[in-house]
């Protein structure tokens, strides 16, 4: 099919399960679809709004039992990775709404992915014992029953875990802060659903497989080929460190030769307990197990090493959460989600690098939220997306010629001023200050 205009969309099915057996399609009443997805939540949401000249009300009931079945498609995209096909994968129907305009009846379906309902039915209370990734694969398989495909990153060390009535996603939550990569032994691991499936990986992973997606600056009469430039809603910077080049600048600010990451302002304790066993490795003490055989008591799984994680987990996600973050607003498509990389140049009416582009707003971003439009009235998909990056192209210690700027020594006032004590607040000494 040929795509007009760019947010081109197809629905090629809607379909609702009744809790009474009816399955009724209803995409020809369908208005609007929107559809959230993020790197922090833990799955997918949406709400689907209809014309309801079906009596959909009668014929279902529909009383929030429901099942959603959806796929939705872009214009010459024909490859099912594309797609939005959520027709075997269904979504569950939680909440019924209806209105009334103009005499019309529009009803409004909220839903969610079915495992955020199977996680709120089920508790788990049993030992995990094996690295995350296998416990998080084991939860998602055996526990929400999850077919969607699986996203997850290798981690280190041997671990166990109890679980005490707990929901299996707050279990998977509690491993994103203890597990590190066996990649690159960072603490930086995210849980979350977009439209490909479930992810248990690290940011660095993410940026990993690269940008998905450019955009660019393009003239305002551009056709459809050319309309990738989104419209910029906000944009901020905070003080980001990160493999590449900081956000911030590594110049002295004092005498003593202190850059703006050497001062400490926190710290943490916590308790360590660890026991050296006959190999000479140091294992967890908590987990000691019997081993009848050998008539010994064996110390098999490894410590939690929360001294090497807490602080650097805190540091990556404090510092990535305040980078530079923009909400776009663009044109949809269905070729990236929540979770990938997409590379933005855009101009803006500020000081530009010696290329022409803005030193902040430029390179590739890390897609943290999308909320997905579709609006059967103008036949478009739109997209408000929030991304986020944690480093510049350009060293900020260092000028376009690579020359370093030198000390940039702290303001600090050199006067001393006067002190004042009791006998000017009890005295008689009049206008003192």
């Amino acid at each position: 099919m040929e795509l007009k205009q760019a947010g081109d969309w197809n629905l090629e099915e809607a379909i609702l399960y009744t809790s009474t057996g009816n399955i009724i399609p209803f995409h020809e009443s369908v208005t609007e679809i929107q559809l959230y997805e993020s790197i922090y939540s833990k799955g997918l949401y949406g709400r689907i709004q209809l014309l309801n000249t079906i009596a959909l009300q009668n014929e279902g009931p529909v009383i929030g039992q429901e099942y959603l079945g959806l796929v939705l498609s872009t214009p010459t995209l024909l490859d099912n990775t594309t797609k939005l096909k959520f027709d075997e994968n269904v979504f569950h129907v939680t909440k019924v709404t209806r209105e009334y305009e103009g005499g019309a009846e529009i009803l409004s379906l909220d839903f969610y992915s079915s495992e955020i309902v199977h996680n709120q039915r089920k508790l788990i209370s049993r030992t995990f014992s094996g690295t995350y990734h296998e416990m998080v694969e084991s939860i998602l398989r055996k526990d929400l029953k999850c077919k969607k495909r699986l996203y997850i990153e290798q981690t280190n060390d041997t671990k166990q875990h109890i679980a005490n009535n707990d929901h299996p996603i707050d279990i998977i939550k509690k491993f994103t802060t203890q597990a590190t990569a066996m990649h690159h032994k960072l603490p930086s691991f995210v849980f979350f659903e977009n439209l490909r499936g479930y992810h248990f990986r690290s940011i660095q992973s993410l940026y990993a497989e690269g940008s998905r997606f450019t955009y660019y600056e393009a003239d305002p009469s551009a056709g459809t080929g050319d309309a990738s430039k989104p419209s910029l809603e906000k944009y901020s910077s905070g003080l980001v460190d990160s493999k590449d080049k900081h956000l911030y600048s590594g110049i002295s600010l004092d005498d003593e030769g202190n850059r703006i990451s050497d001062f400490i302002p926190i710290q943490y304790l916590t308790p360590v307990t660890t026991v050296k066993n006959e190999n000479g490795v140091y294992k967890n003490s908590q987990y000691e197990v019997y081993n009848s055989v050998t008539n010994k008591t064996e110390y098999n799984f490894d410590p939690v090493k929360k001294q090497n994680i807490l602080q650097k987990r805190r540091s990556l996600f404090a510092n990535f959460d305040t980078g530079i973050t923009m909400l776009l607003h663009c044109m949809g498509q269905t070729t990236f989600g929540a979770g990938d990389i997409i590379t933005i140049n855009l101009q803006k009416e500020s000081k530009h690098d010696s290329d022409g582009q803005d030193k902040f707003i430029r390179g590739n971003f890390l897609v943290q939220e999308i909320k997905h439009v579709f609006d059967r009235v103008s036949n478009q998909h739109k997209m408000y997306l929030k991304v986020t990056k944690d480093s510049v192209d350009h060293d900020l210690t260092k000028d376009q010629d690579g020359k370093e700027y030198g000390n940039h020594l702290e303001k600090k006032p050199v006067k001393d001023s006067p002190l004042y004590s009791d006998n000017h607040f009890y005295g008689n000494i009049n206008g003192y200050d």
